[in-house]
């Protein structure tokens, strides 16, 4: 079941913002979000940056049907507009469970992304919650 909220914000400007956030409940339970975001090596690889950024969003976004447990995955890439010091690539996951999170982080095919994704980023910040 997917549960809808409606929160207004006002903002410094006195603008009424709504944000529409929504939550998976699976059986009454909370779920997992698994965010990590990175940057990117200019070159690696032998690879720019643009290349790397497509290899790594393919190469996650093959591991859905591959590695059991993912309840949701998206992966962005930083497009062209984005201000210079954000990050190149983000993935947003959900697992039912810690052991569902713990299950893909160890998974074979998960260690070959983790990899190639060690030679070419430069950055990586991470958060896992219960949500």
């Amino acid at each position: 079941m997917i549960v809808l909220f409606l929160i207004k914000n006002t903002n410094t400007n006195k603008q009424k913002i709504y944000y529409i956030c929504c939550r998976q409940i699976t059986n009454g339970k909370i779920m997992i979000k698994h965010i990590v975001m990175w940057s990117l090596k200019d070159h690696a690889e032998g690879n720019t940056k643009e290349e790397n950024k497509k290899t790594m969003q393919t190469m996650l976004r093959n591991l859905v049907g591959v590695v059991p447990g993912i309840e949701a995955f998206e992966v962005g890439i930083k497009g062209a507009s984005s201000p210079e010091d954000n990050h190149d690539v983000v993935l947003i996951s959900e697992f039912a469970t810690w052991d569902a999170l713990q299950a893909y982080n160890v998974h074979p095919e998960h260690q070959k992304v983790v990899a190639f994704v060690r030679a070419v980023v430069s950055g990586r910040y991470a958060v896992d919650y219960e949500f």
